[in-house]
């Protein structure tokens, strides 16, 4: 409670249901189901995006960072010894 939201009030009170609020259930069914959200999709051409460059294209209102690595890029990533990560 008390918490500032990056949605509206509207969306964060059907997102979060509490027994205080009564939902008609004409304002619930507006609302995607869960089935329905896990199909959202975005379609990015990426051979357009050259070696080395990276683009940023929003999904479901966040940002999805692309990166078309390089050899060398991929050579420092595979060189990382995992096991002494924490």
């Amino acid at each position: 409670m008390g918490m500032i939201s990056d949605v509206p009030a509207t969306v964060a009170a059907v997102k979060n249901p509490t027994s205080k609020i009564v939902y008609d259930e004409f304002v619930l069914s507006m609302s995607a189901s869960k089935d329905v959200l896990a199909l959202a999709s975005l379609e990015v051409d990426l051979s357009s995006i050259g070696l080395g460059s990276t683009v940023t294209v929003k999904w479901r209102g966040k940002p999805v960072f692309i990166r078309r690595r390089t050899e060398e890029d991929i050579k420092t990533a595979n060189s990382v010894d995992l096991a002494s990560q924490g």
